[in-house]
């Protein structure tokens, strides 16, 4: 299978960012733990964002250390892995305070990142 370009690995983490913050808005932490379609759906972006940031060259990285790949990818692992046994407190907390902070450095990346790097 064809490598993901990075561009739109970035782009896959931002539209999860959008959606999951769209899944969660006008919830308290108490309803969101009661959906399970919607812990479902932010869980999978997690695992999304998780993958994606797994998967960034380490120039990217390297050059743009304010995006916590690492913090991404555990959380991905987290999810994954633990999927009983994550705390759905901790899963609200990352969705509502934690991703939306990703938005202007991922942002910055694309704007300031030539097009045709690989």
């Amino acid at each position: 299978m064809p490598r993901r370009h990075w561009r739109l690995r970035v782009v896959d983490i931002l539209e999860c960012v959008v959606t999951s913050d769209e899944y969660v808005h006008g919830l308290d932490s108490s309803a969101f733990t009661r959906d399970s379609r919607t812990v479902k759906a932010a869980v999978r972006d997690l695992t999304v964002i998780g993958e994606a940031a797994a998967a960034m060259p380490g120039w990217l990285v390297a050059r743009h250390p304010e995006s916590p790949r690492a913090d991404m990818r555990d959380m991905r692992n987290v999810v994954v892995h633990e999927y009983f046994g994550v705390d759905l407190r901790i899963v609200w907390d990352t969705v509502r305070n934690n991703l939306p902070l990703l938005v202007e450095p991922l942002r910055r990346v694309l704007k300031d990142e030539p097009e045709d790097e690989v």
